[in-house]
């Protein structure tokens, strides 16, 4: 049952200034998203559709905890600081989380980190391009467990042929872009993040 307290969240995040940053822009790409699937990451662009607003919530309290680590736990890094990497035809836009001098760290916050065995590949390629902006070797993907704080930590090298063929994906869907190609000559990148994808029904409505 909705409350006035409900109300009151639903108003934060209907003006939350991050809902308008993550919003999706020709010639601008964010870090977070590099590492998703080719056609969603296209279709995103064409096709927009509003995120569910009970995930709102759940980056909302993300960033709560982001908020915590940053301002509390990592004092000593610079933290929530907006960089971006420009290319002749586009550019990528993100947040460090944090990062000194020899390092970068982003922070995900999960339900259960037993569970997390290795961060995912899209997770690595975000944190590589924090490296390469920042000109630095060495980052960690650190994960937080929302129901006890429990922490796994993963460290990660600067890969620069991953970057590469970051770069070479983005031109490829820039390409695809000014085209105005039918989505469908985009490939699918299909595995498990398909059965949470909201263009699920896009890529495969006799299954819907």
């Amino acid at each position: 049952m909705d409350t006035k307290t409900l109300s009151r969240i639903e108003n934060f995040l209907s003006k939350d200034k991050d809902q308008e940053y993550y919003k999706v822009k020709d010639g601008f790409y964010h870090a977070s998203e590099c590492g998703q699937c080719l056609r969603f990451i296209y279709l995103s662009r064409i096709k927009p559709i509003e995120d569910n607003p009970e995930l709102k919530k759940i980056y909302l309290i993300g960033n709560i905890f982001h908020d915590f680590f940053e301002k509390e736990l990592f004092k000593d890094y610079t933290c929530e600081k907006k960089i971006i990497y420009i290319n002749p035809d586009f550019q990528i836009v993100g947040k460090a989380d944090a990062f000194n001098d020899q390092e970068v760290l982003d922070f995900k916050t999960c339900k259960n980190v037993r569970y997390i065995f290795e961060p995912k590949k899209e997770h690595i390629i975000q944190l590589n391009i924090y490296m390469k902006i920042l000109g630095l070797k060495q980052g960690r993907i650190i994960f937080i467990d929302k129901n006890d704080l429990k922490i796994k930590e993963f460290e990660v090298e600067y890969d620069e042929e991953l970057f590469k063929e970051t770069i070479n994906k983005l031109k490829f869907i820039n390409k695809k872009l000014k085209e105005k190609a039918d989505f469908k000559e985009i490939n699918i990148e299909a595995g498990k993040q398909c059965f949470y994808c909201k263009y699920a029904k896009t890529c495969f409505p006799k299954q819907w």
